[in-house]
């Protein structure tokens, strides 16, 4: 818990999983799955305790406390199973080899995270890739991305918890001088693997709107006033491009209503506004976007957060669903392949909110973009360190694709990341500010965007079932 942001320990990794595994190794079978939920449990109870806030946030959330602690607590359940099944596993097909015991953990551990990070719409967050941004390791995000970093820490503390268990010093020495050499040579890897396209001057809005306020019908026209003249003064500094953040605009009408002087300003300065707003057509509604301006377009959000913009198995639940009174937009998925926005010969790939977490959907969204921009609203995160967690898994974004990043939030953290995943600057928490900055548009592609990481998990499935079939037939008994 203490390798991921706020904390960014992520030296921590390898010595944690390996404690973790040593355990169980000398756990009775019978009693390993306890030990992994266990470890689960504590993990996502200090990692994910914001959830909590976001279910119960004041004003605008779940009434109850006691049914938000109940929710909060199932989902934390609910994860905790996932490092227990790749706990158990790993002990139910260890054989007598060290290095075959560490290529089985780490495919069951990667295939683990993914199903965490897939079922039920997923959680990515916490994945054990994310934590080494500050580490040495770091050069390996171009190449293989989180999930890539997750197979070789787990590969990594396994080979140490097999060889410490072993008397001789030859296989622990060896062990030790691999991952020193893992170390040593990964700052050696190249980092700059795409190239500089164009430049925007970019200003980037953090309006700072309580989440007590954002929805009610008599604010919007001061908070309308309040985004308006924050765009007066980027466009007086002659920026290309003003940035939002998600449902900045609080209904489609004040586009026509209380923006057609802004946008004519806008034009006559070859000025690009994006800002984040629900989209209504016919009887639906999205999470989206929209360029006004000297450019125009539109996004529609594709990956919904389940109860908070959608109710799972509505068709089922029908009138049911409103059962807990629970706050919510009953939002439409956006379809896939959406065209990036453009300013000026820039393309952009825009992502809200919580989708920048989603490697997959991140790459398959930036196609040949040049920019990333992610636009979110984390007040529903509170004083919390998810706000420190969401920024961090932007920066490793932009690090596996090489790409620059504008991460826009309403209550902060509002950051501009370069494409190596290092901050350029960013705004404090909870103030209305505006960032000015300078950002570069990058072309072509990292190994990973070119290679993806489907190779890897057909790897690891491979690697997993020879690892059923030689259990079943190998006379080695593992030590109980």
């Amino acid at each position: 818990m203490f390798c991921f942001a706020p904390y960014q320990q992520g030296w921590l990794a390898i010595p944690i999983l390996t404690c973790l595994l040593l355990i169980s190794r000398n756990t009775h079978l019978k009693h390993v799955w306890r030990l992994g939920y266990s470890y689960g449990l504590g993990l996502f109870t200090h990692g994910t305790w914001w959830i909590y806030i976001s279910i119960h946030t004041p004003s605008y959330g779940l009434d109850s406390k006691p049914l938000a602690i109940l929710f909060a607590l199932a989902f934390i359940l609910w994860l905790a199973l996932f490092p227990a099944i790749a706990i158990y596993l790993s002990n139910r097909l260890r054989l007598s080899s060290a290095l075959c015991n560490a290529f089985i953990t780490a495919s069951i551990w990667l295939i683990t995270e993914k199903l965490r990070a897939t079922l039920l719409t997923g959680y990515p967050w916490m994945a054990i890739g994310d934590s080494q941004l500050l580490t040495p390791l770091h050069t390996l995000y171009p190449l293989v991305g989180s999930e890539g970093i997750s197979f070789l820490l787990v590969f990594l503390a396994t080979l140490m918890t097999d060889t410490i268990r072993q008397k001789s010093w030859w296989p622990q020495l060896l062990t030790l001088t691999s991952i020193a050499a893992c170390l040593m040579l990964a700052p050696l890897i190249p980092t700059e693997w795409t190239k500089q396209h164009s430049t925007l001057k970019v200003a980037l809005n953090q309006q700072n709107i309580a989440l007590k306020d954002k929805w009610l019908v008599h604010k919007h026209a001061s908070i309308m006033k309040s985004y308006r003249r924050s765009a007066k003064k980027a466009i007086a500094q002659g920026v290309d491009l003003i940035l939002w953040p998600e449902a900045a605009i609080p209904h489609p009408d004040w586009v026509d209503y209380g923006l057609p002087t802004l946008v004519t300003s806008l034009k006559d300065n070859d000025t690009t506004l994006i800002a984040g707003i629900p989209l209504l057509e016919k009887d639906q509604a999205y999470n989206g976007a929209i360029a006004l301006g000297a450019n125009t377009g539109s996004y529609k959000k594709q990956h919904l957060v389940p109860f908070g913009e959608y109710w799972p198995m509505q068709a089922w639940l029908g009138k049911n669903a409103r059962f807990f009174d629970m706050p919510m937009s009953m939002y439409s998925k956006g379809p896939k392949q959406q065209k990036p926005f453009i300013v000026d010969n820039t393309r952009i790939a825009l992502l809200i909110c919580y989708e920048i977490t989603y490697a997959n959907l991140v790459r398959s969204t930036l196609g040949d973009s040049n920019l990333l921009v992610t636009i979110t609203d984390d007040a529903w995160f509170g004083d919390s360190i998810a706000r420190d967690q969401h920024l961090e898994i932007a920066q490793i974004r932009s690090k596996e694709l090489g790409r620059a990043q504008a991460f826009v939030a309403n209550t902060g953290i509002t950051a501009a990341i370069n494409a190596q995943g290092e901050i350029i600057d960013l705004l404090a928490k909870d103030k209305a500010q505006q960032l000015i900055v300078q950002l570069d548009g990058y072309a072509g592609e990292t190994p990973l965007q070119y290679f993806g990481t489907r190779w890897l998990y057909y790897l690891a499935f491979v690697i997993v079932l020879a690892a059923f079939i030689t259990r079943r037939q190998s006379p080695y008994k593992c030590p109980p």
